[in-house]
């Protein structure tokens, strides 16, 4: 490193602590996705209220161990209709 500022870290010469960090926030852990019907509408209404931005079936089910992303779709669809998420563009959900 050169000594002056602005740095630019490589992979190379990160901090071992930022390397750690980087590699937990890597290892996010999936939530099980429920059971019963009931509780999977929860879990996917919680999921989209607490997102900042509009999300995909797609990506819903990457947040999900043993989710598809045509179950989590229908579910979508149904928060849809139920009036608990709106669809602002096409594949992309809100909560209502």
């Amino acid at each position: 490193m050169n000594g002056r500022w602005p740095v630019t870290l490589t992979d190379d010469d990160q901090p071992a602590e930022m390397a750690k960090a980087t590699k937990k926030a890597a290892k996010v852990k999936k939530l099980p996705l429920p059971a019963s019907l009931p509780e999977q509408v929860v879990a996917i209404r919680q999921q989209l209220a607490t997102s900042r931005d509009p999300l995909t079936a797609a990506s819903m089910a990457q947040r999900f161990s043993r989710a598809k992303a045509d179950r989590i779709e229908e579910l979508l669809d149904s928060l849809v209709i139920l009036g608990s998420a709106r669809e602002v563009e096409p594949g992309n959900y809100v909560s209502a």
